[in-house]
C-alpha cells in the first residue's frame, strides 16, 4: 500500500462522501425530514463533529478495504466495488424502516442515496489511488 496514495484517497472519498450527504440530506430530502420533524433531534441537539467523524472512518474503512482486493484495473473495478458496498449499505438502510417511524419513502430515498454514494466513492477511490 502506497501511504501518500492512501492518505490521499482516503481525502478525496472523505470531501465526496460529505458533499454528497449534504446534497441528499440538506437539499434533496430536506422536506421529508421536515415532516417527521418529531423522529429526529432538534437541530440544536445534533452533533456535526460526531457525523464528520463517521464520514472520515467511512473513508478510512471503504479505502482499505478496496485496496485489500486492487487489483488496478480502472474505473470499472471502482464501479464494481462501490456497488457492492452500496448495496450492503442499502440493506442495512433498509432494517431502520422497521424501527423508525418514518414514511417508507424515505428509507427508499437512503438506500438509493447510500447506493449512489458508494458508486461515486468507488470510482473516485480506483481513480485517485490508481493514478
Amino acid at each position: 500500500m502506497n501511504r501518500r496514495r492512501f492518505i490521499l484517497t482516503v481525502a478525496a472519498v472523505f470531501v465526496l462522501a460529505c458533499i454528497v450527504d449534504f446534497l441528499i440530506h440538506h437539499i434533496a430530502l430536506a422536506g421529508l425530514y421536515h415532516e417527521t420533524a418529531n423522529v429526529w433531534r432538534p437541530v440544536e441537539d445534533m452533533q456535526p463533529l460526531a457525523m464528520y467523524v463517521s464520514q472520515l472512518f467511512f473513508a478510512l474503512m471503504f479505502v482499505f478495504i478496496f485496496l485489500q482486493n486492487n487489483a488496478n484495473k480502472g474505473f470499472t473495478e471502482g464501479l464494481r466495488y462501490g456497488s457492492y458496498i452500496g448495496l450492503l449499505l442499502a440493506a442495512i438502510d433498509l432494517a431502520t424502516y422497521t424501527y423508525l417511524p418514518i414514511p417508507f419513502i424515505l428509507t427508499v430515498s437512503w438506500m438509493a442515496a447510500v447506493f449512489i454514494k458508494s458508486l461515486l466513492c468507488g470510482l473516485v477511490t480506483a481513480v485517485v489511488y490508481n493514478h
